[in-house]
This record gives structure tokens, C-alpha cells and sequence, in this order.
């Protein structure tokens, strides 16, 4: 297992951060924890961690049971 790099680049944002808005980018459908979760092969603990940060931050919002950018 490789340690997730959690320093923040020149953005701001971590790898993590970057990587998951991503995903919910383009995402056809707002996708859930799970979904997330498995294409950005993380622990779902790291996902939960980031999503509540993205969503402090006012990147992200929960839409059901998804995630959508802001």
C-alpha cells in the first residue's frame, strides 16, 4: 500500500482534494461515497475525510445520497 500524500500543493488543495472534485466533476450523475471511493481507489476513511473538507470549503454539495460541485 502506498501512504497517500496529504501536503497541500500550490493551490491549496491536496492531491485528494483535486482528485475528488475531479471525479464529481465528471460525473455523469452526482456520485455517492462508494462510487467516489472506488474510482479514486482511496480508503474510504481518506474520501469521507476529504468530501466533509470540500464541503466546508463550499466546493462541493451533497444532492441525495451524491456529490455535486458548487
Amino acid at each position: 500500500v502506498n501512504p497517500v500524500k496529504l501536503l497541500p500543493n500550490g493551490s491549496g488543495e491536496t492531491d485528494e482534494e483535486k482528485l475528488i472534485s475531479e471525479i464529481i466533476k465528471n460525473s455523469s450523475e452526482p456520485p455517492g461515497i462508494d462510487k467516489i471511493t472506488e474510482i479514486a481507489n482511496l480508503e474510504s476513511r481518506t474520501v469521507s475525510q476529504t468530501l466533509t473538507l470540500l464541503l466546508l470549503k463550499n466546493v462541493v454539495k451533497e444532492i441525495g445520497e451524491g456529490y455535486s460541485i458548487i
